[in-house]
């Protein structure tokens, strides 16, 4: 499959009728959809999504683009999640009123690992949820791989990449991305480094597509500058026609983002979030987002996300919606163990239990010195 190490057996002759993200709402697309449809429909495609290292692990709002990996994976496409233990020196200005603070190479080397290996662990949960509902279902984690961007550019000079890259990027389109608008429109201005970051994501494109015939990104829809650089770069490069499809950013219900640089991040390592905490943030949805989180973060079917939402909504005090939301979303991160821990010290919380029945990590977890 294309250059380097692949997965076997990728060709585009088998015919699929289903596009990749049926399941995802609130989705844009860099093309027209019938486009992406038909590109979709005519053989096994690879999708990728980046995550920067720039913290220990992943938090909730990342959890919508995983969701769209396996997404493409479930429906027999492939999907790359792509650690950028090179750009994350650098840092994605998007969305940023100030220059990240700069991380060591060894924070970004622990926070790559432990991020993969949180990776992991989603994909590993994924799988034997399908399994649950399709005991014949091929290893879903055949159709995921995890890959660092370390792996091109730690041998790239900077002549190399002015040669390779920055030739084809033309400075009044790169001017003209709202992230760098907003960012020079700051007293403090913009970097050189966090200027020239969406040539870098779209240099990663250009090599996922090379190693792993890969033609699609996923993103965030504050990423959509950066994927429309990799779109331009994989044309004038390979001579290849590449989509993006952008995932609604995690809100609150005041219209908030999560993520670290609000300050409001639920992480998804479990000695940063505790499966309980994630449990009752879950649980303490607001009514109004119940409907949207069970489309977005859950892999259940639409009838019966539908058959929740009225159930809720005859008697919203049960919170039989937020109860489901929670129990699928902790058995995709920390698996059926990890909801089985957060029940178990909401029940001992909540409901008069034996705290005696929490081991000393939970007990700490909820603020209680063993």
């Amino acid at each position: 499959m294309g250059q380097g190490d692949g997965w076997e057996g990728v060709e585009n002759e088998e015919s699929r009728a289903e596009a990749a993200f049926q399941g995802v709402p609130g989705c844009g697309w860099s093309t027209e959809r019938e486009e992406l449809v038909r590109h979709l429909s005519s053989g096994e495609r690879v999708f990728y999504c980046g995550f920067d290292p720039t913290a220990r692990s992943l938090h909730l709002g990342n959890l919508l683009s995983i969701m769209g990996l396996l997404h493409a994976a479930l429906d027999g496409h492939y999907a790359v999640a792509l650690i950028g233990g090179a750009t994350g020196h650098v840092g994605d200005p998007s969305g940023r009123n100030s220059e990240r603070d700069p991380l060591s190479s060894d924070a970004l080397f622990e926070n790559a690992i432990s991020i993969d290996l949180s990776l992991q662990t989603i994909f590993q949960n994924a799988s034997d949820m399908a399994k649950e509902t399709d005991a014949e279902r091929p290893e879903l984690c055949d159709h995921l791989k995890l890959v660092n961007n370390v792996a091109w550019y730690e041998r790239m000079s900077v002549l190399d990449f002015m040669v390779k890259v920055g030739k084809h990027a033309r400075m009044h389109t790169m001017l003209g991305k709202d992230s760098v608008k907003s960012r020079l429109a700051q007293p403090e201005g913009m970097s050189y480094a966090e200027f020239s970051y969406q040539l870098f994501q779209g240099w990663d494109f250009v090599e996922l597509n090379q190693r792993y015939l890969c033609t699609i990104q996923l993103g965030g829809s504050d990423q959509w500058g950066n994927m429309l650089a990799g779109i331009e770069l994989l044309r004038k490069c390979q001579d290849v026609q590449g989509h993006a499809i952008t995932l609604p950013l995690m809100t609150t219900a005041a219209g908030v983002k999560f993520g670290k640089s609000m300050g409001n991040a639920i992480w998804l390592n479990e000695d940063m979030t505790s499966p309980y905490q994630l449990y009752q943030f879950l649980f303490n949805t607001d009514d109004a987002d119940c409907a949207k989180l069970l489309r977005a973060l859950t892999f259940l079917p639409l009838d019966h996300i539908n058959n929740i939402v009225a159930d809720h909504t005859a008697a919203p005090e049960k919170r039989e919606a937020q109860r489901v939301l929670a129990e699928q979303v902790l058995r995709l991160v920390h698996g059926n163990e990890g909801l089985e821990r957060a029940q178990n010290v909401t029940k001992v919380l909540h409901s008069g239990g034996s705290l005696a029945q929490l081991d000393e990590g939970d007990l700490l977890a909820v603020g209680i010195v063993p």
